[in-house]
């Protein structure tokens, strides 16, 4: 793995949320110095295909990367964006006790309003 890849994920691995392309950009440059925005794509690009990191495509939004690689939901809150995950062992054995089916991967983006906005409505 080269340096610049190396970089790239442990940035995605230690971030504390999702991050988009251009905020990986920056924090690489802060450790590589400079480093192109298309050099951070083709590297987060081969860190997915690899199964090292997540991708998380919501409608109208930035690609965003993930720490976890492998299958699971994500709640987005409609109002603030805050972004969390959703367990994958709970979503597989909900589909499994549903359809009887080994779920291999899926998707799944849930859109709700999280407490902190509610709140905030309510006031």
């Amino acid at each position: 793995m080269t340096t610049q890849r190396m970089v790239i994920c442990n940035i995605v691995k230690q971030a504390k949320g999702h991050l988009t392309a251009a905020q990986i950009c920056e924090l690489a440059k802060k450790k590589l110095g400079k480093v192109a925005l298309a050099t951070v794509y083709n590297n987060l690009n081969a860190l997915v295909d690899e199964g090292i990191i997540g991708r998380l495509c919501a409608d109208g939004h930035t690609d965003l990367y993930d720490k976890i690689p492998f299958s699971h939901g994500h709640f987005i809150c409609t109002e603030c964006g805050e972004i969390n995950d959703l367990p994958a062992a709970d979503i597989k054995k909900y589909l499994f006790e549903k359809t009887g089916e080994d779920i291999e991967s899926f998707s799944l983006i849930i859109k709700y309003k999280c407490k902190k906005c509610y709140e905030g409505d309510k006031k």
